[in-house]
């Protein structure tokens, strides 16, 4: 699965990319932000590790403020129809809490 990341007015700042089962309970940011997902084990487990299965999900952002991530889904049909939820950040040490924007989840169904 490849994801398309856009943030044209953040060129050449890092970005982060996460993976979620929901997007609620959301995780509450500085100055009244919420970044819509869930911080569940699919959550951490994409922001934290090393995997060959997460390509690209923390990187920088080219110069015309684009990217792209991949992610590996494993053949098993008991995955058929899990719908995950995925969403990036664009981090900057002089934003509050140190995330300057992020995208809206967007919703893949496995397949």
């Amino acid at each position: 699965m490849v994801l398309a990341l856009s943030a044209p007015a953040a060129a050449g700042l890092s970005y982060q990319v996460a993976l979620s089962f929901h997007t609620r309970p959301g995780i509450l940011l500085p100055v009244y932000r919420e970044l819509p997902l869930n911080p569940d084990w699919l959550f951490f487990l994409t922001v934290t590790t090393v995997s060959p299965y997460f390509k690209d999900f923390a990187g920088t952002l080219d110069k015309s403020g684009q990217a792209k991530a991949t992610f590996a889904i494993p053949g098993d049909p008991s995955l058929r129809g899990i719908n995950v939820f995925a969403a990036f950040a664009v981090l900057d040490p002089a934003a509050p809490g140190g995330i300057r924007t992020f995208s809206n989840a967007e919703c893949i169904t496995i397949r």
